[in-house]
C-alpha cells in the first residue's frame, strides 16, 4: 500500500514540474504580451493632439512590464537548466 503511495506521489511531483517549466514560459510570455499592448497604445495617442499625460503613462506600463519579464526571465534561467533561453524578447 505504502508503494502505490509513494508511485502516486511519483507521478504527482513529474507532472508538477512539467506544468511549472510550462507556467514559466507562459509567465514571460504574457509579461511579452502586456509591454506589446501598452505600447501599441502609446502609438495610438501620437494623434494629431497627442496627450502627454496618456503618453507618459503608457511609457511607465510599457517600463513596468519590460522589468517584469527581464527579472522574471533572468530568475527561470538560473533556477531551471532546461529554461528556453529564447524565451524573452527586450522591445526595440
Amino acid at each position: 500500500m505504502h508503494w502505490l503511495r509513494a508511485r502516486a506521489q511519483l507521478h504527482r511531483w513529474k507532472e508538477e514540474y512539467d506544468v511549472t517549466s510550462r507556467e514559466m514560459v507562459w509567465t514571460v510570455l504574457y509579461f511579452i504580451f502586456q509591454r506589446n499592448k501598452w505600447q501599441l497604445r502609446r502609438q495610438q495617442q501620437m494623434t494629431p493632439t497627442p496627450s502627454i499625460g496618456k503618453i507618459a503613462y503608457c511609457e511607465k506600463q510599457m517600463h513596468l512590464w519590460e522589468e517584469l519579464g527581464r527579472v522574471a526571465n533572468m530568475q527561470f534561467a538560473n533556477a531551471r537548466e532546461t529554461y528556453p533561453s529564447d524565451t524573452w524578447r527586450p522591445a526595440v
